[in-house]
């Protein structure tokens, strides 16, 4: 049976409701689609939903959230329960050479790392590349 009460008959089925499949909500809900979620759980959130264990917090699955654009992450705030990091650093530790490195990766690392030279002769193609345009 046709939902007649919406303007237009798009329908989308999305599986998944984490930071992917809820923006894939938002955004067909946006353009006036009806949308049918599926997802395992009671809560939204998936990866990186915050569940409290005897008052302490206990973040479901090994991803972060990292962004320097305070408009995305107020707007995340604004639907998700959210901590700003500024205070941590952030580090990536590279087993091969058992090393850790900035993250993201930043330029001045590079010059520390065992491929230094094959990412500095990859980095010059693409720089290269760009300034043709």
């Amino acid at each position: 049976m046709i939902d007649k009460s919406l303007n237009n008959d798009k329908k989308a089925l999305v599986i998944g409701g984490g930071f992917g499949g809820c923006t894939a909500i938002h955004r067909l809900k946006s353009a006036g689609w009806h949308v049918t979620l599926v997802h395992p759980s009671t809560k939204l959130g998936a990866g990186v939903r915050t569940q409290f264990i005897s008052g302490h917090p206990f973040t479901f699955g090994p991803r972060h959230f990292l962004t320097h654009n305070s408009h995305v992450y107020e707007y995340l705030a604004s639907h998700l329960d959210m901590r700003l990091c500024a205070e941590h650093q952030f580090f990536s530790y590279v087993s091969e050479d058992s090393n850790f490195y900035s993250y993201p990766i930043h330029y001045d690392d590079i010059a520390r790392m065992p491929e230094a030279e094959q990412i500095y002769k990859e980095l010059e193609k693409i720089e290269t590349r760009f300034q043709r345009y």
